[in-house]
């Protein structure tokens, strides 16, 4: 399979004493769960992680054995928290890193797992590395994908450097640039504007995904859901895309988006975790099994 046409991709990683079943994943029964209207424990009409710990014998009686949390980190809240402000934090409004300790310590305890979405083809805009990012400040300067205008129109507003447009956009076929007087170029983001492209052909934005993995594993997370994987990686000679015709959807566009969807590039960067995964696995003594799946 040339290109791996779906929405989604999940990393599955099993450790500890939970990786006494190898292979977990071929039969588990996964509970996904939208944390702001789950279940509400201190009465301000917002589902947290004390409510959901509240519910987890619950969850265990139905024959639920993975529960699987969408985002909870810190967020700008333009996209149900699919826009990042720190990818090792808390949303306060869902409790506090020790809340989410005791989370992992119950769930162990019943022995269940637990996924969780790692964000990582863009972030938020008012994410710091973000502000640094426009301020070129060292080493956050190529932390996103930034390019410069093609031209200048008639009235000498910068042209964007090609047809890439938004995928929330459709069908106004948006662009998928944006404009930052501050740079002076344009940053790319494949969704909402608020939500800019990291650059993931940067080592130091790799490393930084690493640590990030290795942070939350080491709080007792059994697997993560990764999103968006198919926007990894775009041309780096930011080709224009075949033209998209009036029906355009989010659904149907894949074949149009050669330069942005599925780039080969995507998948060595897949298996570059894939790699860091099980160096980790070897150092930390755990047996860990991961998994790709395609989704959608």
């Amino acid at each position: 399979m040339k290109f791996l046409k779906a929405l989604y991709l999940m990393i599955l990683i099993s450790s500890g004493v939970l990786a006494l079943d190898r292979e977990w994943w071929k039969h588990a029964t996964v509970y996904e769960i939208y944390l702001k209207s789950y279940k509400d424990s201190d009465g301000d009409g917002i589902g947290d992680i004390k409510g959901l710990i509240s519910k987890l014998d619950y969850l265990a009686e139905i024959g639920v054995d993975t529960i699987y949390l969408v985002p909870f980190y810190p967020s700008s809240h333009t996209d149900g928290g699919y826009d990042i402000t720190d990818y090792k934090g808390i949303d306060p409004v869902y409790g506090t890193i020790e809340d989410f300790e005791l989370l992992m310590k119950e769930i162990k305890a019943r022995g269940l797992y637990f996924v969780m979405d790692l964000v990582i083809n863009h972030s938020s805009d008012e994410h710091e590395w973000f502000e640094k990012s426009v301020k070129k400040i060292h080493p956050y300067t190529d932390y996103y994908v930034w390019a410069n205008p093609k031209g200048h129109d008639w009235e000498k507003n910068p042209i964007p450097p090609n047809n890439w447009f938004s995928l929330f956009s459709i069908p106004i076929k948006g662009s998928a640039w944006q404009w930052n007087e501050e740079r002076k170029q344009f940053y790319l983001h494949q969704f909402y504007k608020k939500q800019p492209d990291l650059n993931l052909r940067n080592e130091a934005v790799k490393q930084e995904i690493k640590d990030i993995l290795k942070f939350w594993l080491e709080k007792g997370v059994t697997g993560f859901r990764i999103d968006a994987p198919t926007c990894f990686m775009e041309d780096p000679q930011l080709r224009d895309n075949a033209e998209v015709g009036p029906d355009a959807t989010v659904f149907n566009v894949f074949d149009m988006c050669e330069q942005t969807f599925n780039h080969p590039d995507t998948f060595k960067f897949v298996n570059e975790l894939n790699l860091f995964l099980r160096q980790y696995d070897r150092k930390s003594g755990k047996q860990t099994q991961t998994l790709f799946t395609v989704l959608g």
